[in-house]
């Protein structure tokens, strides 16, 4: 990927984070008047995904609208309920998450969290309770024993 000019990407980025409440808040109320009632919880992920599952867009436009709420959503259970905060991944071009935000401090762990990819992981592969389980699988890590049989 092509370096991103950071100064203006940290501009735009400290915009986001402003107009967090201005996005999430009209989210929560359109969701709640379609039946589906997100309340800050992380058990109000599994309605999200509900939510997701069953709201349809016209449009690719309707879509990036509707990842990017949730997105905001997702984040700020994660450190409503966790702690840590929203970054811009803007230092290395070879990451993963370069441009994005994502979420650093919700864990004892260096692992960060993005929830826009988290969101389109969700669509495109529409498992229930991946939402939780990414979260659940960052403060709680399994250990893999690579020890030969």
């Amino acid at each position: 990927m092509a370096k991103l000019d950071a100064a203006a990407e940290q501009e735009k980025f400290e915009r986001y984070l402003a107009d967090m409440p201005f996005v999430v808040e009209p989210f929560v109320e359109q969701a709640s008047a379609e039946g589906y009632v997100l309340d800050g919880t992380m058990e109000s992920l599994d309605i999200l995904e509900e939510y997701l599952f069953n709201t349809r867009r016209k449009t690719e436009d309707e879509r990036e609208t509707l990842i990017n709420r949730a997105a905001r959503y997702y984040g700020e259970v994660v450190t409503d309920t966790y702690g840590g905060i929203w970054k811009l991944a803007i230092e290395d071009p070879n990451d993963i998450y370069y441009g994005l935000p994502i979420i650093v401090g919700h864990t004892s762990y260096n692992v960060e969290l993005c929830p826009i990819q988290t969101i389109r992981r969700l669509l495109r592969r529409k498992i229930k309770g991946l939402l939780r389980q990414v979260v659940q699988n960052e403060r709680q890590p399994t250990r893999l024993d690579l020890t030969p049989e």
